[in-house]
This record gives structure tokens, sequence and C-alpha cells, in this order.
């Protein structure tokens, strides 16, 4: 079997996956799951699977194309990558198959902010998030986007901060 792009002999090799993953490589992906690369591969450490390096990643199609292939959910971890990757439609896609409570939400936004995805922080304030918790030692996450130099994300988060407070 040869590779479709560079017409070599095609290694099926987790080193393969793991690479074309981090390309968003989708063509290559399927190629080497359709010819036996395992879907539910992980690092030599053991501590990230490959659907966890696609959520972290951000490619919904490469994500999807692993979860087709029988990649199994790793459970929250998997769930923080998405957060950390900023991919929205991944991050949805999950919360829609976990029973979420509040204290997931508030911890999620955490991630959210830390890494200033708006779009993403928007979408949990939406679902109930609290903007004014600060979950376990970390600070507020309005906080945590300003200490890590995300303003707009920062303003958005104390605007829904206020927001809440005054409904309170």
């Amino acid at each position: 079997m040869e590779d479709p792009q560079t017409h070599e002999p095609l290694l099926v090799t987790p080193r393969e996956l793991f690479l074309a993953i981090r390309y968003s490589d989708v063509e290559k992906v399927r190629t080497l799951l359709d010819n036996g690369a395992d879907a539910n591969w992980r690092n030599r450490r053991g501590d990230e699977s490959a659907l966890e390096y696609a959520a972290l990643m951000g490619n919904e199609d490469v994500f999807h194309l692993l979860f087709l292939h029988g990649a199994c959910d790793t459970g929250d971890y998997l769930l923080v990558e998405a957060i950390n990757g900023g991919n929205l439609e991944i991050v949805e896609f999950l919360l829609r198959r976990r029973t979420v409570t509040q204290e997931m939400l508030d911890s999620l936004l955490q991630e959210a902010a830390h890494d200033g995805y708006s779009e993403v922080i928007t979408f949990l304030l939406g679902q109930g998030a609290d903007p004014n918790v600060a979950a376990g030692t970390k600070s507020n996450p309005e906080a945590l986007a300003r200490q890590h130099g995300h303003e707009e994300a920062a303003d958005m988060l104390r605007t829904a901060s206020q927001s809440r407070r005054e409904l309170s």
C-alpha cells in the first residue's frame, strides 16, 4: 500500500498517525485508519490518546474521523483538551454526550478563560457557567483571562459577572 499523497510506501505506525493529527492532515488520518492504524492509540507515556490530541489540535474533521473509527471518549480530560483546542463544535459535541454539572461548567469556563477563547466562553456562559466562581484553587475566570493577556475575554467575563450579580 502506498501513501496517496507521496506515492511512497504507507507506514501505518503510531508516529505517522500522531503526525497526521498534528498537521490536521484529514486524508492521511483517513488512509492510516482505513489501513489498520489504531484510533485508540495512546502516546508512549500513556497520558494522551489520539482523540485527545485531535481535540487539542482543534481540527473538527480529524476529531470526528477518529471518533467514527472507534476512538473512545476518554472522559473529562478529553473535554478539557477540546476547550484548550478552542474548537466550539468539538466542545458542543462532547457536552451533548455528558451529564453536565454546574461544577463542570464552572471549571470549563476557567479553562476557556485561561486560553482566551471568546467563542467557547460565550457558549459556556450561555449554558449557565458562573463567571463569579473560582473553581478549585484558581482565580476567577476574569482574573485568569487578564493574567494571560486575553483582554477581550476578560472584558466579556467582567460584563457577564456584573450582569449575573445584578440578577441576583
